[in-house]
């Protein structure tokens, strides 16, 4: 025998059939019919799916909880934050008589602005107070006649609000414009209408 017959010999003996792995699963088969094999799949893949939402609940449960304790650590903060900025506004609307005045004034407006940018990192953002009123983001503190505007629009703003991370931080107080015969039909409820209560700050999600 030349080397080449026997290293084709020595081939064929390396990978010959394993016959007793085909036998069991020739037994294997004999046990299982096709029905009991599709129900153990139908069983892994029934089991696969309630663990993958399971963990889907779990992390939608510690996002929720991650921002729950975000909002409440650092809602103080921005709500302070927004205190400083009314006054920064007041101090703006006041009147400007004198040179020293003005450069006052540009003082405290360019300290105005660097908060408004600092603020708007923390996703705080403004509410905006054209066209209708909604009660989900604006308070009614008034409503006021006025024949160049719709009924149920807003016409002025007293404060203005925020929302913070997709909820509301502070509404929007607002003057609405009452239809004929002293009522608003988009602030309904007259002043009282719309938003919370003075004071409220605790955030409403959805917005």
């Amino acid at each position: 025998m030349n080397t080449h017959e026997q290293g084709t010999e020595e081939l064929h003996e390396e990978f010959e059939p394993d016959e007793s792995g085909a036998e069991d699963l020739a037994t294997r088969g004999d046990e299982l019919d096709p029905q009991t094999l599709l129900r153990e799949r139908d069983d892994a893949i029934t089991k696969w799916q309630r663990a993958r939402a399971d963990y889907q609940n779990l992390k939608r449960r510690g996002l929720s909880d991650y921002e729950n304790g975000l909002r409440r650590s650092l809602q103080p903060l921005a709500e302070s934050l927004l205190l400083v900025l009314d006054n920064l506004d007041l101090a703006l609307a006041a009147p400007v008589t004198s040179e020293d005045a003005v450069n006052l004034a540009m003082g405290v407006q360019l300290t105005r602005d660097q908060l408004v940018s600092s603020i708007a990192t923390l996703e705080v953002k403004p509410i905006p107070v054209e066209g209708e009123f909604d009660p989900a983001v604006h308070q009614a503190v008034e409503t006021v006649e006025d024949s160049a505007a719709a009924p149920g629009s807003i016409v002025g703003v007293v404060r203005p609000g925020f929302t913070w991370r997709h909820g509301v931080l502070r509404h929007a107080q607002v003057r609405v414009a009452a239809a004929p015969g002293g009522s608003s039909e988009g602030a309904e409820g007259g002043a009282d209408g719309g938003g919370r209560a003075e004071g409220d700050s605790s955030l409403e999600s959805g917005v």
